[in-house]
């Protein structure tokens, strides 16, 4: 039989507190069997070395022959204040080598996390009779206190369910800088309230860094967009580290804690990272995150840091809202504290660690009587426009529609030039402003949808992954039609957003929801409204936003979860409904041959105005129309 043998061996070494990492792979490929060959580790001192081998369950009437192999690698870690440990890392391929899979938190089911989560709060309950536990396992060293760190590595280290991969495929393990790199590319940009890249580096060569819960975290949220990795193994670590009993008050385990809700409850396990979110509230609170004062007590005279604990509070307070908007709870937490905390400046300031003297609240509700425009944090105009949902609470009346339209044209007039579109001159994306501007379509919708003929339909009003506000109607002076034409406009905002040539995966996962609920909206308008070529149009949105979630999806359980719930809202209601272009082939060849798109863009005159991302021709009866009845609209037109 011909056997061959390939042995890798890897050697890398950092500067610095070095980090040794040294493995062994060995793969032996039989053509009539498979069998796994366990490379002998090096030899290091006893007071070193800390193994510990994973088997590998043998088939029934096999000895080392399976229908997969594995091959153990071992990594020698030299870490500050740590003594080294060799830590096992397992690839399981299988034996197509195919197609690859990678387990996702979801997988873990919600009923599950909940009694974990409560086995962690009632202490007569046994950890072991839990499938999934959140509090790490006992150290079996007796009369010292475990810190974090140990308490996740020893959580890792005993755990004997991994699951890096599924038959059939095949997974990889990447470094633990990779990962926070994945992180940095992927979901900082949405959320940049961490240490940037380098600053964060340079304090994990510290000796107390103080970030043993938020590495972990950072980490397996990274593994999530690293491909052909599985998350698993640093969700597990990431769950150790977090869910301890006493996990210490700290600025960086609100961060913690807060990413970890973020990534749990998009994951789709909503009860635990609610539960999380709240524990990040009363730690944030409990520290007095909201005085002024608490950037420079805890700053360690390092402005960088400092900047870092004043966006960790506004971003806090705006995801705080988040979690009870997405879910129709008319109060959070944070809502009604008082707070004086200084706004953060830009990013560019913040990744370069320039940090310009802070700026106060007070002046930025007077920004408009300065003499000279005063460019404020894209975090800042995302908090501003945030709290317009919040700035009043009651009955749903004319008075706050009033009022919220005037705070939304507010909003928008007093953006500067260069914040009015996320699309930086280099051809990046500001994260931040993005989500801004998806929550100025969200709050004009939900504020006019209500009076207007978009109506909710029965499939809509049946999701889970999403919920659409509440249907009511009042009456209002300005009547239906004006509401319609602005719950409309909300539709093209969006439409123009999702339209810039970007990675969607790197927008705030927050948007995901929003982006579900505006397209029920243009469903709507499809089915109650829009006829013809205008209908055309409105499908290609629909279109449009089912890719971004489609992609979204890909990452996030819960976003998948929502595409395919707005598919079937798709289908119940626009099933029955033909394009009337088609119907007329000799007008559609018309149009085609006579006036193509891009020409007839290319030749408007920006001067004049019109807007030629709509491409909607609205009815001029604006009531929802009578099925009975097939006027066209192109009539009305021009």
């Amino acid at each position: 039989m011909l056997e061959c043998t390939i042995v890798l061996m890897l050697q890398a070494a950092q500067t610095g507190k070095s980090v040794y990492v040294q493995a062994i792979v060995v793969f032996v490929f039989r053509l009539s069997s498979i069998k796994t060959v366990f490379p002998p580790p090096r030899t290091i001192p006893e007071n070193q070395r800390s193994i510990r081998y994973r088997g590998v369950k043998k088939s029934a009437g096999s000895d080392l022959h399976y229908s997969a192999f594995s091959a153990i690698g071992w990594e020698w870690l030299q870490t500050p204040g740590a003594s080294n440990a060799l830590r096992s890392l397992a690839y399981n391929v299988g034996a197509g080598m195919l197609n690859v899979t990678r387990h996702n938190p979801s997988a873990t089911d919600a009923s599950v996390m909940g009694k974990n989560e409560r086995a962690q709060q009632t202490p007569d309950t046994n950890p072991s009779n839990s499938e999934f536990e959140c509090s790490p396992p006992e150290s079996t060293s007796t009369g010292e206190n475990t810190s974090p760190a140990a308490a996740a590595s020893n959580y890792v280290e005993n755990s004997s369910n991994w699951q890096l991969a599924q038959p059939g495929s095949m997974a990889f393990m990447v470094s633990e800088d990779r990962l926070l790199e994945l992180f940095f590319d992927n979901f900082w940009p949405a959320f940049p309230c961490i240490l940037p890249y380098v600053f964060l580096q340079a304090r994990r060569v510290e000796y107390d860094h103080g970030m043993h819960a938020l590495l972990p975290v950072l980490q397996w949220i990274g593994s999530i967009y690293a491909p052909s990795t599985p998350s698993e193994p640093y969700f597990e670590a990431a769950v150790a580290a977090v869910c301890i009993s006493n996990l210490p008050s700290t600025p960086f385990n609100v961060q913690a804690l807060m990413f970890y809700a973020l990534a749990l409850y998009h994951s789709d396990v909503k009860p635990g990272a609610r539960q999380k979110m709240d524990t990040a509230v009363d730690m944030a609170l409990e520290l007095c995150m909201n005085e002024r004062w608490f950037a420079s007590a805890y700053g360690e005279s390092n402005p960088v840091l400092e900047e870092s604990w004043r966006r960790t509070f506004y971003l806090l307070k705006i995801s705080n809202q988040h979690f009870s908007i997405i879910n129709n709870m008319p109060m959070y937490s944070l809502l009604t504290v008082p707070s004086d905390v200084d706004l953060p400046c830009d990013d560019e300031y913040y990744v370069s660690g320039q940090i310009p003297p802070a700026l106060s609240w007070a002046e930025f509700e007077n920004r408009e009587f300065a003499d000279v425009e005063v460019v404020y944090s894209s975090i800042v105009y995302l908090y501003d426009i945030a709290m317009v949902v919040a700035y009043k609470i009651g009955r749903f009346t004319e008075e706050i529609i009033e009022g919220a339209d005037a705070k939304l044209a507010i909003w928008k007039a007093l953006l500067p030039a260069w914040k009015k579109d996320p699309l930086r001159s280099d051809g990046s994306i500001d994260e931040v402003m993005f989500m801004a501007h998806v929550i100025f379509a969200i709050t004009t919708s939900t504020v006019h949808r209500p009076c207007s003929s978009l109506s909710y339909s029965p499939a809509e009003m049946l999701t889970e992954s999403f919920l659409s506000p509440s249907p009511f109607i009042i009456s209002t002076k300005a009547g239906r039609a004006t509401h319609t034409a602005r719950a409309l406009k909300a539709t093209e905002i969006l439409t123009k957003l999702l339209a810039i040539p970007c990675a969607v995966e790197k927008h705030n996962i927050f948007a995901a929801s929003i982006i579900a609920q505006l397209t029920a909206v243009q469903i709507s308008a499809c089915n109650n409204l829009l006829e013809d070529y205008a209908q055309s149009i409105a499908r290609d949105r629909i279109r449009l936003s089912i890719a971004c979630l489609t992609n979204l999806g890909n990452l996030w359980p819960l976003v998948k979860r929502m595409a395919k719930e707005i598919r079937m809202v798709a289908r119940a209601d626009l099933a029955s409904i033909q394009h009337m272009v088609t119907t007329d082939s000799n007008t559609a060849a018309t149009r085609t041959t006579d006036f193509p798109r891009q020409e007839l863009i290319g030749t408007i005159d920006p001067v004049i105005g019109v807007d030629i991302y709509s491409g909607i021709i609205l009815p001029q009866d604006w009531s929802v129309k009578d099925p009975s009845q097939h006027s066209s609209p192109s009539s009305n037109s021009m």
